[in-house]
């Protein structure tokens, strides 16, 4: 047999041991990892949001926690700095500036800035305009600026602990741990992204492709 021959039978086999692998009828704890993380709800980030610009905010919530909105931690880390415009519009919608600090601005060079709209809580119908310092009738403005995203954490799979199948071998049931991996800029916000390990559970099924994730359950 030539060489050329050797070798294309060689890629033949390969080839019939990667396709075989991946119709195998045993679900792995290894691809059943892999299956998991790439799932989009698994995958999804852990953030927050900080917006520059003027937006509008219910007042009274300004000082209390928001998973999206921070604003509270973003003024205390020394990133944002936020002030009152004098416009106010019904009995809580108020106006606010935010704007970055040195520090922010320095830290925003690895943030991304979205297409999102600044908050905007005012309804506008409360009569023909804002109550301002001077009175009742200027023109509410409108929130404008940028929403810059800020990734914290991702889902990271410790293990998967256990894989059951059924009788037929076409669905499999995994338990798996897993964590919140910290990205780079969890440094800047200290006690966001939790540090217990947890536990979740995904159903899985035998297509003549391979095998599917069709159900996740994470805590």
């Amino acid at each position: 047999m030539s060489r050329r021959a050797v070798n294309r039978l060689l890629i033949c086999v390969t080839l019939l041991t990667v396709a075989l692998a991946g119709c195998s009828r045993d679900l792995s704890r290894s691809r059943a990892a892999g299956l998991i993380e790439k799932h989009k709800e698994f995958a999804s980030i852990m953030e927050l949001k900080v917006p520059v610009g003027n937006l509008w905010w219910d007042w009274r919530n300004m000082n209390d926690w928001n998973p999206t909105y921070p604003f509270q931690t973003l003024k205390d880390r020394g990133i944002l700095t936020i002030r009152e415009s004098g416009q106010k519009e019904g009995y809580w919608n108020k106006e606010f500036i935010t704007e970055l600090t040195a520090k922010g601005k320095a830290l925003s060079r690895n943030w991304v800035a979205t297409k999102e709209n600044l908050p905007n809580g005012a309804t506008f119908f409360m009569g023909s305009g804002c109550w301002t310092t001077f009175g009742h009738g200027e023109p509410c403005h409108a929130a404008k600026g940028v929403v810059y995203s800020v990734v914290l954490a991702q889902r990271r799979v410790n293990q998967v602990t256990g894989i059951t199948a059924d009788p037929a071998g076409k669905e499999s049931e995994a338990e798996f741990d897993w964590e919140w991996a910290a990205a780079p800029d969890a440094k800047n916000f200290p006690g966001l992204v939790p540090t217990d390990m947890r536990k979740g559970r995904a159903d899985f099924q035998l297509y003549d492709d391979g095998w599917r994730l069709t159900h996740i359950q994470i805590e």
